[in-house]
């Protein structure tokens, strides 16, 4: 595994950049998620404190 590390510290080989490029897609995805995820729980808090206010 670590070779492996090694040899992806240069400049990417063309499969390579393609499974990069999808590594760095699906990290944003989750980060979209999460952030879907955070405005839900933000926004059902408010109301919730809006009934009580």
């Amino acid at each position: 595994m670590q070779e492996l590390m090694g040899q992806r510290g240069g400049a990417a080989s063309p499969q390579n950049a393609g499974q990069q490029k999808a590594q760095e897609d699906a990290k944003q995805e989750a980060e979209e998620r999460r952030q879907m995820m955070l405005a839900q729980i933000l926004s059902s808090e408010a109301r919730e404190r809006s009934k009580f206010s």
